[in-house]
């Protein structure tokens, strides 16, 4: 996983991508012996950029968003999204940050052949809430990254992602 935020006093660029590619071994018997086979159980990327731009006081911000992936275990061959959004910086104390944003989203899903599901694209609802806390101490950090989107025309069509973590300082200005 990577995440860069770079912030000014009137601009703020977000970039994140991940993958993801994790394998098990199942023990199966074949023949009376006993045979090892490799199972994959997460094959997925994702790419997100967004733009900024505060609004007098600082509080209040508007923007924009973009977003890449692809999970083979879902069946999802590429799914886009793009939109704008109106932001606020919700709590902005010193041991913990939370932001809200509200916006609409375009979303492309390709789906794999091998799957029978059709394309779709549908104008969704997107809503963020980006967070982070110092209540543990040190240089250590709880972070938060929820996004939501809603097809707007069928309640059915949702999409939800949900990061929680723990990040604490390596070297040279790397977090684990």
């Amino acid at each position: 996983k990577v995440n860069t935020v770079l912030a000014s006093t009137r601009d703020r660029y977000t970039f994140n991508g991940q993958y993801e590619r994790d394998d098990a071994y199942n023990l199966s018997v074949v023949d009376g012996r006993g045979v090892k086979q490799k199972v994959v159980t997460a094959d997925n990327w994702k790419l997100l950029a967004k733009y900024d731009y505060f609004l007098e006081g600082a509080r209040n911000y508007v923007g924009v968003n973009g977003s890449l992936e692809a999970d083979a275990l879902a069946g999802v061959d590429l799914r886009t999204y793009v939109g704008p959004y109106v932001g606020r910086k919700l709590l902005d104390d010193a041991w913990l940050k939370l932001d809200g944003e509200l916006g609409l989203a375009f979303v492309a899903t390709e789906y794999d052949p091998a799957v029978d599901q059709q394309d779709n694209d549908y104008t969704g609802i997107n809503w963020n809430l980006t967070g982070e806390s110092s209540i543990l101490g040190g240089d250590s950090r709880l972070y938060l990254r929820h996004v939501g989107i809603v097809d707007a025309g069928d309640t059915d069509q949702l999409i939800l992602k949900n990061t929680l973590g723990l990040a604490f300082p390596l070297l040279y200005g790397l977090e684990a």
